[in-house]
């Protein structure tokens, strides 16, 4: 099967990068990303004006089930097909320890239809590399108009009475964050045989191979 062109030609897909025909020999491991819930304060200054906090609750974020729709979709015509596959959510709720100066308890987990892995103590165990992608910032490499791109879309959630080097910081904590779970998926720790399933802005997913050689990048299906 010509897995490429077989997945390209899904109505549900936008596009298919760095997917191989070896990529289709084992069962591909489709890893989509589901987004912790904040109270409706959002993001504030921290109490020591260091950096930014919030408050998490429990149940799903506003975008999840517009997410697993668009998974449900593509699930569909995959089995359709005849491939091979296991889907599994990774709820961020490390962002909970990389985003903010002074880290928040772990948010709660939410269920779905799909398998949902939190990658919380994955990065608690793999800080050193967060605080070394956040110096040596590999999106650097990445192009100009998709950080850019990126940064402005992470930006609408500040008020204009947030500092500049505040937002900044919290940008690189997020673009560090993406770079440090594409090198955790490349490792095998969500599933073997890892593929994106790009279910945030295409940008996310170019983000979270950053960090990986050009021959180590994680294949992406981003979804419409």
């Amino acid at each position: 099967m010509d897995l490429f062109a077989v997945i390209r030609d899904f109505q549900s897909v936008e596009k298919v990068s760095n997917l191989y025909p070896q990529d289709g020999e084992e069962e591909l491991s489709l890893l989509f990303f589901i987004c912790p819930t904040m109270k409706s304060s959002g993001f504030k200054l921290n109490r020591n004006k260091t950096g930014l906090t919030t408050e998490y609750t429990k149940g799903e974020n506003k975008s999840t089930p517009e997410r697993v729709a668009r998974v449900d979709a593509f699930a569909d015509e995959a089995k359709k097909a005849g491939i091979d596959f296991a889907i599994s959510a990774i709820f961020s709720s490390a962002d909970a320890l990389i985003l903010f100066p002074i880290p928040l308890p772990e948010p709660p987990i939410p269920k779905l239809s799909y398998n949902v892995i939190s990658n919380y103590q994955l990065v608690k165990n793999n800080f050193d590399n967060f605080v070394e992608l956040y110096h040596s910032q590999p999106w650097e490499k990445v192009p100009e108009k998709i950080r850019r791109l990126e940064g402005e879309r992470l930006k609408i959630f500040f008020s204009t009475s947030t500092p500049s080097n505040i937002i900044q910081d919290f940008i690189e904590r997020v673009f560090a964050g993406f770079a440090l779970d594409g090198i955790l998926m490349r490792k095998g720790l969500f599933g073997k045989n890892p593929v994106i399933l790009g279910v945030e802005s295409p940008g996310v997913a170019i983000l979270e191979n950053a960090a990986l050689p050009q021959e180590e990048w994680l294949p992406i299906i981003q979804l419409k």
